[in-house]
């Protein structure tokens, strides 16, 4: 399996990743952004502030031994049809394509229209943020922009086998001048099943961003940290994909597994990376999340062995998530209260 994950500029971690590449598990990218560039993105808090000749420095160095994924995935845009903000539009977008990145991630439609008509051989992946499920949006925008060489699909189609399967059926498909396209899928994030404030949320830290606005209060964000301890259920039903099933995916034909985690700790980088390279993980399975996620950034504890089977009892009840917890898992999955 391909892996990408986020870089949050220790250029240590470059040769830890390669350290631990496998000859079929491999991380062959890194995505990131600067924290300053015209275009914010939905994470932005602790990603260190680089000046462009310190950004263009890792650039270089990055891309003699793998693969550079530049994000441009705000979903808000400024008009671009104010003169101002399509010449600092312009300007930015020029410098980041002057870095030569392998792919950029894009999750607005106008952005994706600039780069079609300005920059139509820049490779493109339709980022999470555009919240793709369907293989009628899919297609929609494949038809409309040839650059797209990659989807990452909604977290949800993580859960729906079904619908996995026809997507990688379709993106494998040449049709009405479509070219095939790569499917990535998010493996550790722990948003709530098709949480009804998600595109809201990232639309604010997105604006957030790149109003370069400091020390707000993110309200989205405290409305899922603090639901999902009242009830196991959300993190079971929260799409995240276990180093152990990779595997699975493996044979449905994904062809890259994201890992996130661009803004967090160097030791989570490397923990994560490593589990995932060797498909395994003992111990807490929350060690695999950003602990961001939970309350004082205190998440519980619960065996990651734990989970073995669950994906294959979902699937095999055909299942996409839970509306309760099943007696063989119940005992195992009893929350434990934060101190």
């Amino acid at each position: 399996m391909k892996f990408s994950i986020g870089y949050n500029f220790d250029s240590h971690l470059i040769k830890y990743f390669k350290e631990h590449n496998k000859k079929d598990d491999f991380i062959f990218q890194v995505f990131f952004a600067l924290k300053n560039g015209y275009l914010g993105s939905a994470r932005y808090k602790e990603i260190p502030k680089l000046s462009l000749v310190e950004t263009e420095k890792q650039f270089k160095r990055l891309k003699t031994t793998m693969d550079v994924n530049y994000l441009l995935n705000s979903s808000f845009c400024p008009d671009l049809g104010d003169s101002e903000n399509l010449r600092k539009l312009d300007e930015y977008i020029s410098w980041v394509v002057s870095q030569k990145p392998s792919i950029v991630t894009v999750a607005n439609i106008n952005i994706l229209k600039f780069l079609r008509d300005k920059y139509p051989n820049l490779p493109v992946n339709v980022s999470i943020v555009f919240g793709l499920k369907t293989i009628k949006q899919v297609n929609a925008l494949r038809e409309k922009f040839p650059n797209i060489k990659r989807i990452t699909l909604h977290q949800t189609v993580n859960r729906d086998r079904a619908l996995l399967l026809q997507h990688i059926k379709n993106a494998k498909k040449k049709k009405k001048g479509m070219a095939p396209v790569e499917i990535e899928l998010l493996a550790n994030e722990l948003c709530l099943y098709n949480c009804p404030k998600m595109k809201k949320h990232y639309f604010y830290n997105s604006k957030m961003s790149f109003e370069n606005v400091k020390d707000h209060k993110n309200s989205f964000e405290a409305y899922c940290i603090e639901k999902r301890p009242t009830d196991t259920i959300y993190f079971l039903n929260s799409c995240f994909i276990r180093p152990e099933d990779v595997s699975v995916y493996e044979k449905l034909g994904v062809d890259i597994i994201k890992l996130s985690g661009r803004d967090a700790s160097s030791n989570y980088l490397k923990r994560i990376s490593k589990a995932y390279l060797s498909r395994h993980y003992s111990g807490n399975v929350m060690d695999l999340f950003d602990p961001v996620w939970w309350p004082e950034k205190k998440p519980p504890f619960i065996d990651n062995r734990d989970l073995d089977g669950f994906l294959k009892y979902l699937w095999d009840n055909k299942l996409k998530k839970l509306t309760t917890i099943p007696k063989k898992f119940e005992l195992k999955w009893k929350y434990r209260k934060l101190n």
